[in-house]
C-alpha cells in the first residue's frame, strides 16, 4: 500500500491538534475524535490507528502530571474513534452509533468528574460542589456576589447524574455530526443521512414519556428519597432528545417558506428564541411528538406526488387525491387546455404547496392569453384610428395636405 505525503501530513496535524486541544480546550477533542474516525473510514483502519497513536502520544506529552485525566481522555478518543470507524464502514444506523458514543462519553465524563472525589473518600459529586463554591467566592472578590453558584451547588447532589447524561449526549451528537461532515467532504462511502430538519426521535417515546412522568410523580408523592435524583436523571436523558425534535420541526416549518427575506427573518427569530428561551424547542418537541405535524405533511405530499404521476401516465385531465380524512377523493388540479403543460412539476407539488389542516386545493392559474377576452369578446379595431366620414387611405376625395 502506497503512502502519500498528504496522508502523513494529516496524521501529524491530528497529533498537533490533539496537543493543542488537550492543553487549551479539552472539549475540542471531539473534533479530533471525529477526524480520526473519518481517516479510518476513508483511508483504512491502518491509517486510523496511526492517527490515533499520534493523538494519544501528543496528549501524553502535554498531560503527564494528571494520569487520571489523561487516561479518561485517551480512552474516550480511542473508543469513540474506533466506534466511528466500525460503524461508518459497516454502515450501521446513525442512531446506534450515537447511542454507543453517548455511553462511551458518559463513562469518560464520570471517570473525569467523579473518580477523584471517590478516591478521596468523598461523594462522587463533591468535586462539582466545591467547584461551584469556588466560582461564587471568585466572583465575590470582584464585587459580584450572589451569582447563584451557591444555589446550583445545593442542587448538584440531585441533578448531578442528569447533568452527566446531558453532557454525554451532547458530546456524542456533535462528534457524530462532525465526523459525518468530514466524510461528506472527503467523499467517503458511508450511509446516507437525512436532512437535519427531518430528524425525529422514536415514535415509541410517545407512550413511554407519560409512563416515566407518572412513575416519577408517584415516587415523589410517596416520599421516596431518590425521587428527585431520578427526576433530574430523566430530564437529562430526555430533554436533549425533545430539544432536537422541537428544533428540527421549527427548521422544517421555516425551510418550506419560499420567500427568502421572510425565511432569513425567521431564522434570526429562531436563533433569538434559542438564546433567550432555550427550553422552548424542548416544549415544541413534545408538541411535535404527539401531533406528528411533519409526518402528516410528508404523507400528504407523497399522496399528491403519486396522484400527479398517475394522472400524467393515464393522460387524465384531472388529478384526484384521497387524503384519508373522511372527505373522500378530491380534485386538486385540472388541465384546462390541451396545450397546457404537464401536471407533474416540482414547483407545483413542493411541500409548501400543501396545508394539511386547511383546504387541500391546488389551483394553477396561468396568465390568460392576450388574444383572449372574457365573455367570448374579440378584439375590435379602435374607432379612433379610423378617418372621419369614411375617408381612408387611397380615397380620391380625401383632403390633401401641403
Amino acid at each position: 500500500m502506497k503512502i502519500k505525503f498528504s496522508q502523513i501530513l494529516m496524521i501529524l496535524l491530528i497529533g498537533a491538534a490533539s496537543a493543542a486541544a488537550s492543553y487549551c480546550a479539552p472539549m475540542f477533542m471531539i473534533v479530533v475524535t471525529a477526524a480520526i474516525g473519518c481517516i479510518g473510514t476513508a483511508w483504512g483502519v491502518g491509517f486510523g490507528i496511526a492517527a490515533l497513536a499520534a493523538s494519544i502520544g501528543a496528549v501524553a506529552a502535554f498531560l503527564p502530571s494528571d494520569p487520571l485525566f489523561f487516561g479518561s481522555m485517551a480512552g474516550m478518543v480511542a473508543l469513540g474513534s474506533a466506534m466511528l470507524m466500525f460503524g461508518l464502514r459497516k454502515k450501521l444506523p446513525y442512531r446506534t452509533i450515537a447511542i454507543v458514543l453517548a455511553i462511551i462519553a458518559l463513562i469518560g465524563v464520570y471517570v473525569q468528574t467523579c473518580l477523584p472525589s471517590m478516591l478521596a473518600g468523598k461523594a462522587p459529586y463533591a468535586g462539582m460542589v466545591e467547584l461551584m463554591h469556588e466560582f461564587e467566592q471568585y466572583y465575590s472578590e470582584f464585587g459580584m456576589p450572589d451569582m447563584g453558584f451557591d444555589v446550583i451547588a445545593a442542587e448538584v447532589p440531585a441533578a448531578f447524574y442528569g447533568y452527566l447524561i446531558f453532557v454525554a449526549e451532547g458530546l456524542a451528537f456533535f462528534t457524530l455530526i462532525i465526523c459525518k461532515k468530514f466524510c461528506t467532504l472527503g467523499k467517503c462511502d458511508v450511509r446516507g443521512m437525512d436532512k437535519f430538519m427531518n430528524w425525529q426521535i422514536p415514535f415509541s417515546l410517545k407512550f413511554g414519556l407519560p409512563i416515566l412522568a407518572a412513575g416519577c410523580l408517584i415516587l415523589y408523592l410517596a416520599g421516596y428519597r431518590g425521587a428527585e435524583t431520578l427526576m433530574y436523571t430523566l430530564i437529562g436523558l430526555l430533554v436533549p432528545l425533545l430539544w432536537i425534535e422541537g428544533f428540527t420541526s421549527m427548521l422544517f416549518i421555516i425551510g418550506h417558506n419560499r420567500n427568502k427575506p421572510r425565511m432569513t427573518l425567521l431564522y434570526i427569530l429562531l436563533a433569538a428564541l434559542v438564546i433567550f428561551s432555550p427550553y422552548t424547542p424542548a416544549l415544541m418537541g413534545v408538541v411535535e411528538l404527539y401531533l406528528g405535524f411533519r409526518r402528516k405533511v410528508r404523507r400528504y405530499n407523497a399522496k399528491m406526488r403519486a396522484a400527479f404521476e398517475k394522472a400524467e401516465r393515464d393522460g387524465s385531465s384531472t388529478v384526484v387525491v384521497d387524503f384519508d380524512d373522511g372527505r373522500g377523493p378530491q380534485i386538486i388540479a385540472v388541465r384546462k387546455r390541451k396545450e397546457d403543460g404537464i401536471f407533474f412539476d416540482d414547483d407545483r407539488i413542493d411541500d409548501s404547496a400543501s396545508d394539511p389542516f386547511g383546504e387541500r386545493t391546488h389551483s394553477e392559474n396561468k396568465p390568460a392569453d392576450s388574444s383572449e377576452k372574457p365573455d367570448g369578446k374579440e378584439d375590435k379595431p379602435d374607432s379612433s384610428s379610423e378617418e372621419p366620414d369614411g375617408k381612408k387611405d387611397g380615397d380620391p376625395n380625401r383632403d390633401r395636405r401641403d
